[in-house]
């Protein structure tokens, strides 16, 4: 879009933006759909369209798409990965004996400088030779 003869700067930038904001309305968009949204590879959405201040908006093709779903599996599996590591995590902390092992876990370490003065150090070192078998 070169700037014409007798057109000034702001004719010209009205010009520049009346014509991107027609060019992106003349690809018709779907939300959801693959787009290059300046230098970005993302989905789609109305709510990107600025037509004060218009970015160009271009379809995905070839190589660029492939790359862009490749991508989009590969996050969703790590989010798949992360949610069923966090669900067994839930599971175990829900079971009993863990809530109760960390009840006695926070007691102890509430209590610590009262508790350390009981025992003598062998006797914690029996304690702990003893947890550990």
């Amino acid at each position: 879009m070169p700037r014409q003869m007798n057109e000034t700067m702001q004719q010209y930038r009205g010009r520049c933006k009346r014509e991107l904001n027609a060019a992106n309305d003349a690809l018709r968009l779907q939300p959801g759909e693959p787009v290059r949204w300046g230098s970005k590879h993302v989905r789609f959405s109305p709510t990107m369209i600025d037509r004060m201040c218009p970015m160009k908006f271009e379809r995905l093709t070839g190589n660029d798409l492939v790359e862009f779903l490749a991508r989009e599996k590969c996050e969703q599996e790590q989010i798949a990965r992360e949610e069923a590591r966090r669900k067994e995590r839930e599971t175990f902390d829900t079971r009993p004996e863990v809530q109760a092992a960390d009840t006695i876990r926070y007691l102890i370490e509430n209590d610590l400088r009262a508790i350390v003065g009981k025992l003598t150090s062998e006797e914690w070192l029996e304690f702990l030779r003893r947890l550990k078998s």
